[in-house]
């Protein structure tokens, strides 16, 4: 939809695209799909506000909208941005056997910002293992893991 071209346009203006979110979700006539809620959940994890995120995905569900891979790995990304790693680590362990090369960028990179190298490069065997190639997917972030997990 429309709006959602807006919000994904408006990405670098979080507040802006929630705004429209917002508008969009409580018109009964547009009403928000499971992209606004990804943009949404992005969008709050660039403010750093991960509990928004992680509500935004109980949301989803209280409005028969199913998250997705592409839902996980925004939440991933946005408890990242927010230090809350841990967090992110555990919202893994619950949805790595659907993700998809996504959900891998979103955890690695999470981990390698916090310098968890041997955990990012545990998360790289196991893309590995699902058939996926990191370094089509993850270009820079693979040689970094690899060289500081030592």
């Amino acid at each position: 939809a429309s709006h959602n071209h807006a919000m994904a346009a408006m990405i670098q203006a979080p507040k802006l695209a929630l705004e429209i979110f917002e508008n969009v979700r409580d018109d009964p006539g547009l009403g928000a799909d499971g992209m606004s809620y990804s943009l949404a959940i992005a969008c709050y994890g660039r403010l750093q506000q991960w509990k928004d995120s992680l509500r935004m995905m109980e949301e989803m569900s209280n409005n028969a909208l199913v998250p997705e891979a592409l839902h996980f790995a925004s939440a991933i990304s946005a408890l990242g941005r927010s230090s809350e790693w841990e967090r992110s680590v555990s919202l893994w362990q619950d949805v790595k056997a659907g993700a998809d090369a996504g959900g891998f960028f979103a955890i690695v990179t999470t981990l390698a910002h916090q310098q968890k190298w041997s955990l990012a490069l545990e998360v790289l065997k196991e893309m590995i293992a699902e058939d996926l190639d990191p370094k089509q997917t993850m270009q820079g972030i693979v040689s970094k893991v690899v060289d500081r997990s030592g």
